[in-house]
């Protein structure tokens, strides 16, 4: 009766002093939500993943029916033509997730979309840890109050596209190698941040852009920690592309394995992903007033005029502020955002592509907001 009595008043506690957070998750779950089942399917690519996600379950509804006698892998290949699934694997992670969803909730269009709203709360949450570890508590509350708020965030929440669940999955990766920054040795965060970049792979190309970035701080943390060594950060770096390589190397393999039963011709995980991410890096190299504009355009649609001034000003005062400080989280936030973004722009301008990048930004202009403020109460402090 007392541990229940304590339990209560603990919870009472963690509830009064999270509330504010608990409030935006609230309304981030409120708005996405709110009228999923009948939002359907209206895009091709919800349709293809959710074409693939279905064939284990249609394979084993083929399997143990007594509607089929003849069980042989054509009968199979035909059974899954018949009912729309002969496609090959692409974006594995995304698929397994809505695989996941569909045991859950059954085959149906809104199990598609819930697998992204509960990434997208992730994502809030996530948006709420890394401002907290990075900077402080109000930073983190800006932060995922404009995640979730965000119309990109709120549009791809309720779409079967993977840009909800891969942008969780790079938080959580940024999570565990920030940890590593800042620790002298190599520590556990370092080995799961390796083991999630290769899984990262298995889900939105646009990671792999983001994901440059981190190695770029990896390999010269020791500029900004002098009691790292030059050597402990290249062992690192060889360490984590061998790691992640590993895993992405052997789920090409699988997957290779598994396309080779598809009933169409597929293409290779692999040559896939390697082409879609090099030709998307310069296939559409080159500057135009229109790219620049691009971005801009796109967030004072979405986000409104006031919210992309923010953005904007939030980038620049981050990066002159990290260069003036040399902050590790300065430093860190600054390239995971503005180099991938200005990456995004001379090669190929799309929302799909800066989606993981969008709680960092969020990060930006809570640190930007936050100064703002407490200029402001310093120089009425000194008026005084």
């Amino acid at each position: 009766m007392n541990f229940m009595i304590i339990n209560h008043k603990n919870a009472k506690k963690v509830i009064q002093k999270n509330a504010c957070l608990l409030l935006i998750i609230l309304v981030g779950i409120g708005i996405r939500i709110f009228g999923i089942k009948e939002v359907g399917i209206t895009d091709y690519d919800t349709a293809y993943y959710a074409n693939i996600a279905k064939v284990p379950i249609f394979t084993s509804d083929w399997f143990f029916t007594t509607d089929y006698e003849d069980r042989t892998l054509e009968s199979l290949r035909q059974y899954l033509i018949n009912r729309g699934c002969g496609v090959s694997i692409v974006k594995p992670g995304h698929i397994f997730l809505i695989f996941i969803s569909f045991l859950i909730f059954g085959v149906t269009d809104y199990a598609i979309f819930l697998n992204s709203i509960f990434s997208s709360i992730g994502v809030i949450i996530l948006t709420y840890l890394i401002g907290k570890k990075l900077f402080n508590k109000s930073v983190a509350l800006m932060g995922s109050a404009l995640i979730a708020v965000s119309s990109q965030n709120i549009i791809y929440a309720r779409t079967g596209y993977p840009q909800a669940d891969t942008t969780l999955l790079f938080c959580i990766l940024f999570f565990f190698v920030y940890q590593h920054f800042i620790s002298i040795h190599r520590s556990k965060y370092f080995w799961y941040s390796s083991i999630i970049a290769g899984i990262l792979f298995l889900f939105h190309q646009s990671a792999i852009i983001a994901l440059m970035p981190l190695l770029v701080v990896m390999l010269f943390d020791f500029m900004i920690f002098k009691d790292k060594k030059k050597k402990d950060c290249v062992v690192d770096c060889i360490f984590f592309i061998s790691i992640s390589s590993s895993i992405i190397f052997l789920s090409n393999l699988l997957i290779n394995f598994i396309n080779s039963l598809n009933p169409i011709e597929a293409q290779a995980l692999s040559d896939r992903l390697l082409l879609t991410t090099v030709y998307r890096a310069l296939g559409y190299f080159g500057v135009s007033i229109e790219k620049i504009i691009f971005y801009p355009r796109m967030f004072w649609v979405l986000e409104g005029p006031l919210v992309t001034f923010l953005i904007i000003i939030s980038l620049l005062y981050i990066a002159w502020k990290a260069y003036k400080i040399r902050s590790i989280n300065l430093i860190t936030i600054s390239l995971i955002t503005i180099f991938p973004l200005l990456f995004w722009i001379i090669n190929y301008t799309t929302l799909k592509g800066i989606q993981v990048l969008m709680p960092f930004i969020s990060i930006c202009v809570g640190v930007f907001v936050f100064d703002c403020v407490e200029n402001i109460k310093k120089r009425k402090t000194n008026d005084h």
